[in-house]
C-alpha cells in the first residue's frame, strides 16, 4: 500500500464584494444612475429624448471607425456638448445635425476601408433603424410618440448589453453605464 496520500481540501467560494468595493466594481452602473437622475432634465420634452435617443449609436458608429473602444468616453461627452450647444443655437434642426453627422461618418469610415468590417456595418444598421424610430417619433402623436421613445431607449439599452456581453465596438464599462442609463430613460417615460 503507497503511504502518500492525497489531501484535498475544499475552497469556499469566493464571497461577493459588499459595500464600497462592490460599489467600484459596478462604478458604471452608479455614474449611469447618477446620471440619469441629474445629467438627465426631468422636465426634457419627449423631442428633446428623441434627439438624445438618436444621438446613442451615433456614439457607437464614430467609434466603430476610430477602431478604439475606450474612445467611446472622449466621444461621448463631446458629442452630446456638441449636440446641446447646436440646438441651444436653433439654426439647423437637431435632427438633420445628426443625420449629417452620421453620413459623415459612414463616409469617413468607407475611405478608412471599414466596409468590410461587420462590427462598422453593425452599428451603420443600428445608426439607421434608431435613427428612423426617431424620426418616426418626431412625426407622430405625442402620446404615441413618448412610447416610441421609451421603446428605443429600451432597445439600445439591449444593444449595449449585447456589445457588453460580445466585448465590441466600445469599452465594456460603457457599454455597462450606457445600458443602465437607457433602460432607466425608458422606465422613466413609460412611468412619469
Amino acid at each position: 500500500m503507497d503511504s502518500t496520500t492525497i489531501v484535498t481540501t475544499a475552497h469556499p467560494a469566493p464571497r461577493r464584494s459588499a459595500g464600497p468595493a462592490l460599489l467600484l466594481q459596478r462604478w458604471p452602473t452608479v455614474a449611469a444612475l447618477a446620471f440619469a437622475l441629474f445629467g438627465t432634465p426631468a422636465e426634457a420634452s419627449v423631442d428633446v429624448l428623441t434627439e438624445m435617443m438618436m444621438l446613442l449609436p451615433f456614439l457607437y458608429l464614430v467609434t466603430a471607425v476610430l477602431g478604439r473602444p475606450r474612445a467611446v468616453w472622449v466621444v461621448f461627452p463631446v458629442s452630446y456638448a456638441a449636440w446641446f450647444v447646436l440646438r441651444a443655437l436653433d439654426v439647423v434642426p437637431s435632427t438633420a445635425l445628426i443625420g449629417a453627422a452620421a453620413a459623415v461618418v459612414v463616409v469617413v469610415g468607407a475611405v478608412r476601408g471599414r466596409l468590410r468590417d461587420r462590427r462598422f456595418l453593425v452599428q451603420v444598421a443600428g445608426m439607421a433603424a434608431f435613427g428612423a424610430l426617431g424620426l418616426v417619433a418626431l412625426a407622430v402623436d405625442p402620446d404615441l410618440a413618448r412610447y416610441l421613445v421609451a421603446a428605443g431607449w429600451f432597445l439600445h439599452g439591449v444593444w449595449d448589453l449585447v456589445h457588453h456581453r460580445l466585448r465590441s465596438t466600445v469599452d465594456r464599462s460603457f457599454a455597462e453605464f450606457c445600458a443602465v442609463l437607457d433602460v432607466a430613460v425608458a422606465v422613466a417615460l413609460v412611468l412619469v
